[in-house]
């Protein structure tokens, strides 16, 4: 179940703000602040609009996990290797 406090937490653990998440997801941000604020309920919009946003959440490294989101993201150490960082919010 994909709550409006999920997608806000993707977004924030992501970094995006709401203008470059609701364009990168082609909806108004007027749809992702309706989304956003179900808070702990389920969004409920059409299946293609929470399909777009969470791919976008995805693109920017952000997957939803059981009870919450887990944001993954790849980064260059000094050494040039590639790390994975790896943070979660659980809301049960």
């Amino acid at each position: 179940m994909i709550t409006g406090r999920l997608i806000k937490a993707g977004r924030i653990l992501s970094d995006v703000d709401q203008a470059t998440l609701a364009a990168e997801a082609d909806i108004a941000i007027a749809t992702l602040s309706r989304l956003e604020g179900a808070g702990a309920k389920p969004v409920h919009c059409h299946s293609g609009t929470l399909v777009a946003v969470l791919a976008a959440l995805k693109f920017h490294g952000v997957a939803m996990v059981e009870g919450g989101v887990m944001l993954i993201r790849k980064a260059e150490s000094a050494q040039g290797a590639t790390m994975a960082a790896a943070m979660a919010i659980d809301f049960e």
